[in-house]
């Protein structure tokens, strides 16, 4: 299954600095961006006044893996909320370490709870459905 991730914040900046925060990152500097789209309201009929949708697609080379690891981002901006979606499919198993598409999703989810991003949802693999994960539990821990 896949490795799936759901965050979201106030709009605290415009979202080319969380696209920026994600490029240039150190924990980020083994990653390739193969391909980045940002579309503004100005572009499309579909999309409402100060609206910004964003789509990264990175990979990263994890020898345990035996190859690349691919992580599509997709980040929008709608009335003042942020929202990212991370999405990566699964890669190979290796015998003693976590799934490398895990290891990468969470490297990019630490990345943006540095800048004030919060996780909405996560794909539970185990039940195929969405998590919603309860952030005032978690800031209670």
């Amino acid at each position: 299954m896949p490795t799936m991730i759901q965050m979201k914040r106030q709009s605290a900046t415009d979202i080319l600095g969380v696209i920026e925060r994600i490029r240039y990152a150190s924990q980020m500097s083994k990653a390739t961006v193969l391909y980045s789209k940002v579309m503004m309201d100005n572009e499309t009929a579909l999309m409402a006044p100060e609206n910004v949708v964003a789509f990264l697609f990175l990979e990263q080379y994890y020898y345990r893996a035996e190859g690349n690891a691919s992580l599509s981002i997709l980040i929008t901006q709608e009335d003042g909320v942020q929202m990212v979606t991370i999405l990566s499919p699964t890669t190979k198993e290796s015998w003693l370490f976590e799934r490398a598409d895990i290891t990468f999703s969470k490297i990019v989810r630490n990345v943006l709870s540095d800048i004030g991003f919060e996780v909405v949802m996560e794909w539970n693999e185990f039940t195929g459905t969405w998590d919603s994960v309860d952030n005032s539990e978690k800031q209670q821990e």
